[in-house]
């Protein structure tokens, strides 16, 4: 479902939107008054953090040059499995089931801020057509990163879409 709503919406908006349904069912669960609301509010909120890590992986690995991706995956697989490692020691700390349903609320307050500054992906703007936008993000990427690029071609089709040659893109995932 989530690949669906990434392929219409796009990335970074499904992401963001994803993020803030999490803070609130998050916020649901914590304040919830009976058993019924509880299970609904953790519904969802399981729906959003498997949106949330899917989403969010999918965005890091379209912007990650294929020599680093490995250390990426593994730094990203690491994190989640210590998160989870830690938790029975958090939940033995605060000894009350409600505070313990904060310590997932806070990282994604957090993130409800920090994902409106992330990136659209230029794979998913070109797919749509954008790709003018493609080209103007790809080049602040580059430029965030220290590398110079240039569009090697955009040409139009029949339908009037653009298409922006794939070898630009690779060229700033592998230049690093």
């Amino acid at each position: 479902m989530t690949g669906c709503l990434t392929d219409r919406l796009g990335r970074k908006k499904t992401f963001c939107w994803v993020v803030l349904l999490s803070v609130l069912s998050n916020l649901g669960t914590i304040m919830a008054p009976d058993h019924m609301t509880f299970t609904a509010a953790r519904f969802l909120t399981a729906f959003g953090i498997s949106t949330i890590s899917t989403t969010s992986f999918m965005i890091v690995m379209e912007y990650t040059g294929p020599r680093n991706r490995t250390i990426v995956l593994c730094t990203w697989a690491a994190s989640w499995t210590s998160c989870a490692a830690m938790l029975p020691w958090i939940a033995y700390a605060l000894s009350n089931w409600r505070w313990l349903l904060c310590v997932p609320f806070l990282p994604a307050s957090i993130l409800l801020f920090v994902s409106w500054w992330v990136p659209e992906s230029a794979s998913w703007l070109m797919t749509k057509g954008q790709v003018s936008k493609a080209a103007e993000l790809l080049h602040k990427v580059a430029e965030v990163n220290g590398k110079k690029i240039s569009v090697l071609s955009t040409s139009t089709t029949a339908s009037g879409s653009g298409k922006l040659r794939l070898q630009s893109m690779r060229r700033v995932q592998t230049a690093s």
